[in-house]
């Protein structure tokens, strides 16, 4: 990842560990160039086990990096939070072991992402719950926005 990106002020707001700038550097790129640009770009994390969130003033785009030798970049998920009528914070597990987790829901009632951060190993139960409250702040922002 270029230091110099304005996007590097993102990674470095975010608890994403500077050993992953690269990886998740490449996987954003990805994510710019599906989204059309860096407009509107507000925050990004690392999710447990599903790779990177990019949230727009729009909506979010989730990605992840696969394969062993010959990587690629995979879209999971884009949202439009138009479509986000509620979000909803929860804890998973004793302690939050199995993650902390952002919900959104749509008008019909149905849930229409999870967002889930770990912890576990190097990341504390705080750590965790720390940065899906960051998140949490941001996306509320948006939907609200809306």
């Amino acid at each position: 990842m270029d230091y110099s990106d304005p996007n590097y002020r993102l990674f470095a707001d975010s608890s994403i560990n500077p050993y992953d700038y690269d990886k998740h550097g490449r996987i954003l790129e990805t994510m710019l160039r599906e989204h059309g640009g860096s407009d509107g770009l507000l925050a990004v994390s690392e999710l447990r086990s599903t790779g990177l969130v990019a949230v727009f003033r729009d909506g979010h785009m989730v990605a992840q990096e696969k394969g062993l030798f010959s990587k690629r970049i995979e879209m999971i998920e884009r949202i439009s939070y138009a479509d986000v009528s509620l979000l909803v914070m929860r804890q998973v597990g004793v302690r939050g072991r199995d993650g902390m987790i952002i919900d959104g829901i749509g008008h019909g009632r149905e849930r229409l992402f999870e967002l889930r951060w770990g912890c576990g190993g190097p990341v504390s139960e705080a750590d965790a719950a720390t940065e899906r409250d960051r998140m949490f702040a941001v996306i509320s922002s948006l939907v609200e926005a809306i």
